[in-house]
């Protein structure tokens, strides 16, 4: 019998970074899983990142994880997403060569010491005296540790549909783990049953590419990570954009009973925000059109992954809708799009470390919590780990407040709130989020990394070069004052030149001005221009420099929100709120904002319109008092 700190069960994003953390932190880590050669593996698309997710990759990393780096060195196709918006919303989405990066990251594991990896397939978690004490495997054997962390994805209890048609499968061609999802139902886990699902892949030399718009990767942009020195490997393939026509959705429509998740097989409630096109169908009747983009799966790949068509349809009715997109007339389909089925657990039952609370060192890590996407999965996944390795060695788990990051943001979410249907990070789940932005990752977080033990040496280094370039640039601008030199304004673009005298952060706030021209036209010292030269310290500054006002507005404003009264709201009528909100606020009637904060599918930006309304109808309300009031003085005076 063997014997470990910390167990960890699945080789997902989650199950990855759960033993990395936790070997990390000097534990000894057996990683378990049915398959070593599906480590990481990207069993949806092949993309990383996007809105709240990039910021999340970014915050991953500042923790000394191991996605953002992985995502860089692997890198196919990068763009930012919404740079037309600020930087509480700009978001780096990162294409990566599916097989490089579950290759990097078996790499990573086995070049770590003190982590350890067995094909197995766990079938039992051993319990003594309410606590987690090992597993046992389909070997039959007992493997004992301090702590246990699932990261089981979607295999337990999970079945794989395409029409009728349905399989015992966490995902296509391998086995659920029924045994395990058997023991953890008799061990009292509250369980939750979710739905997702994945996209048909097509034969790139069957794609009429020359007919469909280009959609270019931006060698300018740098990934996600800081610690790599510089921009990622990135071999720019392009992507491709086509649509889901009228002839699509009148298809679609015509067969939704053939369809598995509305032919009445699936009973899961499936991700809202990254819906199958026979949900989208029912949801959005009236829009007959919906994008679709196709991203190429490798560097040497031939597969094309179709982003935007997920579905449970059966084959021929997948390569019939297909058939009916621009460009695909003639595609032929390598591997066909499917629904999965499978057991999550109730997260209201963990703690904040995501330690159960019914079996003590047992913590839970992504899709097994009910979120989707491999960035919940890795933060998960790292916190988890962080926490398994603490508590083993008789320590405290860890955590992160929910203002600190989104990843306290999630963690809060599904402790306290739980989940009805997969959940998705959201930059309008957070109340700071321009103080979340990505640009501030590192800052925010490395200092806490380094105290939980997670940062080496040469991290530790970077940041501390970082934040002191960081300071010396705002300290500078804090000071000077705009006294025109011998460069001239530029222009228009930048509006009238300032007034000379005028504080430099004032200018710096005027929306085209390029902050490091400005320290150059300002006279800045050579130190300050080099440090803004670097482009981590150029983003972040930008974002403290144009933004200081709406900071600090923000800061006031989520230290001081006041719990008003929402009897009085029409919920339909409130422009801003998302129609999840509208649903939910109006079946659960709350009386105050911190009722509506404590339900599920209420966001930040829900709470910040819900504010705004309850304020006027408070208002209105003090009105009508004052005016009754005076009313009543003017009759006892007569």
């Amino acid at each position: 019998m063997t014997a470990y700190d910390v167990i960890v069960i699945g080789a997902g994003h989650a199950g990855q970074e759960a033993a990395l953390a936790a070997a990390r932190l000097g534990a000894r880590v057996l990683l378990v899983t049915p398959n070593l050669d599906r480590v990481a593996h990207m069993a949806c698309n092949c993309s990383i990142g996007g809105p709240a997710k990039g910021h999340m990759v970014r915050e991953v990393d500042a923790l000394g994880g191991e996605i953002g780096i992985a995502a860089d060195e692997t890198c196919t196709h990068i763009r930012m997403l919404n740079t037309s918006k600020g930087p509480a919303v700009q978001a780096l989405r990162v294409q990566s060569d599916k097989r490089a990066y579950e290759d990097r990251a078996k790499r990573a594991m086995e070049a770590t010491p003190g982590l350890h990896l067995l094909q197995s397939e766990v079938t039992d978690l051993l319990v003594e005296s309410g606590a987690a004490v090992g597993v046992r495997t389909s070997f039959d054997e007992e493997i004992r540790g301090g702590a246990v962390v699932l990261a089981a994805g979607t295999f337990l209890g999970g079945a794989t549909f395409y029409g009728h048609t349905s399989h015992p499968m966490g995902r296509a061609g391998e086995q659920a783990s029924e045994a395990l999802g058997r023991c953890l139902r008799g061990l009292g886990l509250p369980p939750v049953r979710l739905k997702t699902g994945t996209s048909p892949r097509l034969a790139l030399d069957s794609i009429a590419t020359d007919e469909l718009e280009v959609q270019t990767s931006d060698p300018a942009v740098s990934g996600f990570s800081w610690r790599t020195g510089g921009p990622p490997r990135c071999v720019h393939h392009p992507c491709w954009v086509t649509l889901a026509t009228a002839e699509t959705t009148a298809l679609v429509r015509a067969h939704l009973d053939d369809s598995a998740l509305f032919g009445g097989l699936v009973s899961g409630p499936g991700p809202r925000y990254c819906p199958s096109i026979e949900a989208k169908v029912v949801r959005f009747p009236d829009r007959h059109e919906h994008k679709v983009f196709l991203e190429l799966e490798g560097e040497r790949s031939t597969e094309v992954y179709v982003q935007g068509l997920s579905n449970s349809l059966p084959p021929e009715i997948q390569l019939e809708m297909l058939h009916t997109l621009p460009g695909l007339g003639q595609v032929r389909v390598l591997r066909y799009g499917y629904a999965v089925e499978y057991d999550a657990y109730d997260p209201r039952a963990l703690t904040p470390s995501l330690e159960s609370t019914l079996i003590r060192r047992f913590f839970l890590a992504g899709q097994v919590n009910g979120t989707s996407g491999y960035e919940e999965a890795a933060a998960q996944g790292l916190i988890a780990g962080v926490s398994a390795a603490r508590v083993a060695g008789g320590g405290d788990g860890v955590s992160l407040p929910r203002l600190s990051s989104y990843i306290g943001v999630m963690l809060a979410d599904l402790v306290e709130k739980g989940v009805d249907e997969p959940y998705r990070i959201m930059t309008a789940r957070a109340a700071n989020r321009l103080h979340l932005r990505s640009s501030s990752a590192a800052q925010r977080l490395t200092p806490l990394s380094r105290a939980w033990g997670l940062v080496g040496a040469e991290q530790w280094a970077h940041y501390e070069r970082a934040a002191a370039a960081l300071d010396r640039v705002t300290q500078w601008f804090a000071q000077a004052k705009w006294e025109p030199g011998s460069e001239a304004w530029p222009g228009e673009s930048w509006g009238q030149a300032p007034q000379g005298g005028r504080p430099l952060t004032e200018v710096a706030e005027r929306p085209h001005v390029e902050i490091v021209v400005l320290a150059r036209l300002a006279g800045a010292p050579e130190a300050v221009l080099e440090d803004l030269r670097r482009e981590e310290v150029e983003e972040e500054a930008t974002a403290r420099l144009k933004h200081r006002g709406y900071l600090e507005r923000e800061r006031i404003r989520v230290m001081g929100r006041e719990e008003a009264s929402l009897v009085a709201l029409d919920f339909t009528q409130i422009p801003g709120l998302k129609a999840e909100a509208v649903t939910r606020l109006t079946k659960m009637r709350p009386s105050t904002l911190s009722e509506a904060r404590s339900m599920r599918g209420i966001t930040s930006a829900d709470l910040d319109a819900l504010e705004v309304f309850a304020r006027r109808a408070s208002g209105r309300a003090a009105d009508v008092s004052r005016e009754t009031s005076l009313e009543g003085e003017g009759s006892s005076g007569e």
